[in-house]
């Protein structure tokens, strides 16, 4: 059974690993250019960072993080930040080995149920990341177009994003 809680500080590591690997699992894609090796440089930077880099997003300012635990192990989180007029899911990831079980559903589920109705809500996605775009649009999210802040990899390659949005 899933349950969905909120994260806790001292889940730092366990979430940072769940990107890390999710990172590594979903992210190469040979076909438009990234390959294994550039998305683990990637990950390589953030765990030199260490779990500081967790720990201050979980402490931002209108940040808020949950976590979907199977049998007390952490198998997926999602977090969002919210400001007056708009609340941008920054994070959605599940661990690889607990993929298509729906269990990115169900946290995405939740954190819509805490967002204020009224709000536009907002998200970025890889441009290649095809079962994301899937995924998002099948809760109402609508491409608005590439994000005009791509994501520059170590070996220098850039990786576009599309901005998705609801309302």
């Amino acid at each position: 059974m899933i349950i969905i809680t909120e994260s806790k500080i001292e889940y730092a590591h366990q979430l940072g690993e769940i990107q890390i690997d999710a990172w590594l699992h979903n992210y190469p894609n040979p076909t438009v250019g990234i390959t294994a090796e550039d998305i683990k440089a990637k990950t390589d930077e953030w765990r030199a960072m260490g779990d500081i880099r967790i720990v201050n997003k979980l402490h931002e300012e209108g940040t808020q993080t949950w976590v979907a635990k199977e049998n007390d192990e952490i198998v997926g989180f999602i977090g969002i930040k919210n400001n007056d007029k708009t609340t941008l899911i920054e994070a959605l990831f599940v661990s690889p080995k607990h993929q298509r079980k729906g269990i990115g559903s169900m946290l995405l589920k939740y954190a819509l149920s805490c967002i204020n109705e009224a709000q536009k809500i907002s998200l970025e996605v890889l441009f290649h990341n095809e079962n994301a775009i899937r995924f998002y649009k099948s809760f109402g999210f609508i491409e608005q177009g590439e994000n005009d802040n791509p994501l520059t990899l170590p070996s220098g390659k850039i990786i576009p994003s599309i901005l998705m949005t609801k309302v």
